[in-house]
């Protein structure tokens, strides 16, 4: 591979627009080589703005775009059959969250890339916050101790109306923001899931997907992890994490982000504050950074295969514990 990897994006709506391609554009080491959506309009605006050609034909575009990677940024029921076909035509590729509908699709997925000897990873770019690298770091030091009670939450007030509020779409809140925090929270937590109960709702959307969730994991070192979003509710700390020595509370106001530590038995300190996590560059733009730098060095992704169809795995879980309201053994699952 040459010394820069030529990508090529499908999927000219908000994410694929607004962040993938100005990250991509950052990046010394990537070059953008093509656009691609089935509406021409957006996908010409694409074009002009970051001088590349145009392709209203996925099928076209594999064929004639000449890039080394394919990032897919289409609605989320197109990923696995968009995935599969340009892994069999020889590219790496970079999905959105989530990676598929389900587990077995995803894991379809993981086969046909091991079949072509490419890469395959999700841009499950919350990891690369920096108030989540610094909280992962923050545990990691055991300046908590053994963590064993982990909270995340989104709380608003919205209503959504675009294809997300359907089942048929793979829509759903746990789907959209909720595979971020799932994935953040096996990310900081080396244990593995044991039970994963779950709890669905639907709140404003008019659609039948959930629009409210909450998932309690317990992990088989004991620690219990939480995370839930609620579409009409006050807000709530970010993240919220027990441990053994103290406790951190982590609130967010968006561009601004406050670390509260509390020792136990000793008195509160403000342990860090970001003015603005994003002054530096977008989760996306992070992602791309190493994962390119992985990919020239010929190194496994950071966001893996196997920590994907784990990701998936537990999002299965909760789907059959809200559907049988019970929870659910992962390994039997």
């Amino acid at each position: 591979m040459n010394s820069k990897i030529k990508v090529a994006v499908c999927g000219m709506g908000r994410i694929g627009y607004a962040t993938h391609l100005p990250a991509i554009k950052k990046i010394k080491k990537m070059e953008l080589c093509a656009v691609c959506d089935n509406n021409k309009e957006l996908a010409g605006k694409a074009a002009k703005e970051f001088n590349v050609p145009s392709f209203s034909s996925y099928d076209e575009m594999l064929k004639d775009c000449g890039a080394d990677m394919i990032v897919i940024a289409t609605p989320s029921q197109m990923h696995s059959e968009m995935t599969i076909a340009a892994l069999n035509k020889g590219f790496h590729v970079m999905v959105e969250k989530p990676m598929g509908r389900d587990f077995d699709e995803s894991a379809r997925m993981v086969e046909a890339a091991e079949k072509a000897g490419k890469i395959l990873t999700v841009n499950q770019s919350m990891r690369y916050r920096v108030d989540a690298l610094y909280l992962k770091k923050v545990i990691d030091s055991g300046m908590l101790g053994d963590v064993y009670s982990f909270y995340t939450g989104s709380n608003h007030s919205s209503e959504r109306t675009d294809w997300q509020i359907w089942k048929k779409n793979n829509g759903g809140a746990l789907a959209d923001l909720g595979i971020h925090v799932l994935d953040a929270i096996l990310f900081f937590n080396n244990s593995e899931p044991e039970y994963i109960f779950a709890k669905f709702h639907r709140i404003l959307d008019k659609g039948d997907a959930e629009d409210s969730y909450k998932v309690s994991i317990k992990f088989k070192d004991g620690s219990v992890s939480e995370c839930e979003m609620n579409t009409a509710a006050f807000s709530k700390p970010l993240w919220y994490v027990c441990g053994t020595k103290g406790t951190l509370i982590v609130e967010n106001e968006l561009p601004v982000s406050r670390f509260r530590f509390k020792p136990w038995g000793g008195r509160e300190k403000l342990l860090k504050r970001f003015e603005d996590y994003y002054l530096k560059g977008s989760p996306s733009y992070f992602h791309y950074k190493d994962l390119v730098s992985r990919i020239l060095k010929g190194q496994e992704p950071p966001v893996s295969t196997g920590q994907l169809l784990k990701l998936m795995k537990v999002v299965d879980c909760a789907r059959k514990s809200d559907a049988e309201g019970k929870s659910i053994c992962f390994e039997r699952n």
